[in-house]
């Protein structure tokens, strides 16, 4: 692996990603992988419950076919993403740059031979332990898109919560480690723990409070304005091997947005 010592990043030019160009960043690449830093509110891959949403695995390989030249310096033949990738979260998305390389680590995500850990904000009413475990079985909706506890039709998930920090109205930082995660699982997780998470509106979250709720109004509209506007969850590191037979982990570290981040210092979190 290498990390990237220049800011690296893939441009897709209006429509590919929606009415607006975007600009995604590239944490980091190997031979056969590259890490992409996704924003929140933009589909991974075509999804069942993402509709008709452009997505960046039919943009990457549209302009791959087109021979753009920041794709073509990697020298893919295809790019996959190895998994899915809720639409309103940001962070991590580790793709792969042919089939071979695909087959390879998708199998070993599936095979739960990965670890991730995310960043989230979430609101707490009750006493909580600072680290716990989760493991309730989940089924997808059969007509939302969304996921439902099963203890007998579902399938098996587990999450590990750490609080980091506490900070204002019960406001905290807190991780969530998997080594394989299911759509929605954090967010569901976080829910049934009673972790109300910061703009979660399908599983019982908290919208972010504004910025007169903590004292910071200087303007009148600040009466109305979040701190924070998005869902706050990050995949904030993933750690892999490929080789599968390597001995060591690649890790690899993906930033929050400059937003997340003032957010956790308006809660006194950081």
């Amino acid at each position: 692996m290498r990390e990237l010592e220049k800011k690296t990043s893939i441009g897709f030019p209006q429509p590919l990603l929606g009415v607006k160009p975007v600009r995604i960043n590239i944490v980091s690449e190997g031979d056969e992988w590259f890490i992409l830093n996704k924003p929140p509110g933009i589909s991974l891959r075509q999804h069942p419950w993402d509709g008709n949403m452009p997505n960046i695995d039919h943009a990457l390989n549209l302009q791959l076919g087109q021979g753009k030249k920041e794709i073509m310096g990697m020298e893919p033949t295809l790019l996959g993403s190895v998994y899915y990738m809720d639409v309103l979260m940001s962070g991590g998305a580790l793709y792969a740059k042919s089939k071979s390389s695909l087959a390879i680590l998708r199998n070993a995500y599936g095979s739960g031979l990965m670890k991730f850990k995310f960043y989230f904000l979430a609101q707490t009413k009750t006493q909580m332990d600072d680290i716990f475990d989760i493991d309730i079985p989940l089924l997808p909706h059969r007509n939302k898109s969304q996921m439902i506890p099963s203890t007998s039709k579902g399938k098996q998930s587990k999450t590990r919560f750490r609080r980091i920090n506490q900070g204002f109205d019960g406001w905290g930082l807190w991780e969530a480690y998997v080594n394989f995660f299911r759509p929605h699982q954090i967010r569901i997780h976080a829910a049934l723990s009673g972790l109300k998470l910061m703009n979660e509106f399908i599983y019982s979250g908290a919208k972010a409070p504004t910025l007169k709720m903590i004292g910071m109004q200087k303007k009148l509209e600040d009466f109305k304005t979040p701190i924070f506007t998005d869902l706050a969850l990050h995949l904030s590191s993933l750690e892999f091997k490929y080789p599968v037979s390597k001995e060591s982990f690649n890790k690899v570290i993906v930033p929050q947005s400059k937003s997340f981040r003032a957010a956790c210092k308006y809660l006194c979190l950081v």
